[in-house]
């Protein structure tokens, strides 16, 4: 082999590595955010600790929110968005609050 092949053979490995590297990151990307899940459920209890319920629905109410929870989160996941605490995170993160609270409460009036 001479010089030109092994720095072509160098050159062309490097280019794909960065186009596969592009795709990847493009494909495969991350997000991390924020959600202020006292927010969430403080909400939740401002609209629903205010009714009478019995021990049942009570119950059943507040396995509906967990559901509803579990479900707004788990589809941000699958779009990529690791949600971190609020408190526990200091930073310019994006903030998913709003977005789940309203989320779980598109959910909850399904269920009605």
């Amino acid at each position: 082999m001479d010089v030109k092949n092994v720095v072509m053979s160098a050159c062309f490995g490097l280019l794909g590595a960065l186009i596969f590297t592009l795709f990847n990151q493009y494909y495969n990307s991350t997000t991390f955010g924020v959600v202020s899940l006292d927010t969430v459920i403080g909400a939740h209890i401002a609209k629903y600790g205010a009714e009478s319920m019995t021990e049942d629905e009570l119950s059943k109410q507040s396995a509906l929110f967990a559901n509803a929870l579990q479900s707004k989160i788990s589809e941000l996941s699958e779009r990529g968005v690791i949600l971190l605490v609020a408190p526990a995170v200091v930073s310019d993160l994006h903030d998913y609050t709003s977005e789940v609270k309203e989320g779980v409460e598109v959910i909850l009036n399904a269920n009605e």
